[in-house]
């Protein structure tokens, strides 16, 4: 019988991390790596990425690729995959993490409702929704190809609950409603 070690080592495995040079991401492939996991680190920021990467070589001995790439471009999804699949030769496990939490420069986005823009609105959607339907499109054959291809979906508690904003009032702070 295999220990829970064991039944959780991950070498020889790829996975993609979006939203890697965040917080989140970070534990995320902190964790992975510990058990063996090859990764790719996706983030808008390439600098970060690398940032990211460096860290995890150092601090975890990880094998990692450090992809800056804008998930809401047009094919961001697909050069993603593309580049894993040139890589690592395949993917076996997609963790959709990024999320577009805003940006108080984006007009229309932290502003009382009636002044939210359609433009926020997509901004949003195009990374937090878009983004994830693609890359498990574009990943699907090389998923299904590794015979344990898993995709791992994290969402934010305010996707069931609406936050209270009261502790914020006679503040700047706004909860846009993407």
């Amino acid at each position: 019988m295999k220990t829970v070690a064991e039944l959780l080592r991950l070498e020889g495995r790829t996975v993609v991390i979006t939203g890697g040079a965040g917080h989140l991401g970070l534990a995320i492939a902190e964790a992975l790596a510990e058990a063996g996991a090859r990764l790719v680190i996706v983030d808008r920021d390439q600098g970060a990425c690398d940032a990211r990467a460096e860290l995890l070589r150092q601090s975890k001995g990880a094998t990692v690729l450090a992809l800056g790439i804008d998930l809401a471009a047009g094919n961001g999804a697909a050069q993603v995959v593309a580049r894993t699949l040139e890589a690592w030769g395949g993917l076996d496990i997609l963790i959709n993490n990024a999320a577009f939490t805003g940006d108080s420069r984006l007009e229309g986005w932290a502003v009382p409702f009636e002044a939210q823009t359609l433009e926020a609105w997509d901004a949003a959607l195009r990374t937090n929704l878009s983004a994830p339907f693609l890359l498990a499109r574009e990943a699907r054959e090389a998923l299904s190809a590794s015979g344990q291809g898993a995709i791992i979906n994290i969402a934010s508690i305010y996707g069931t609950l609406g936050p209270d904003m009261s502790p914020y009032e006679g503040t700047p702070m706004a909860n846009p409603a993407a």
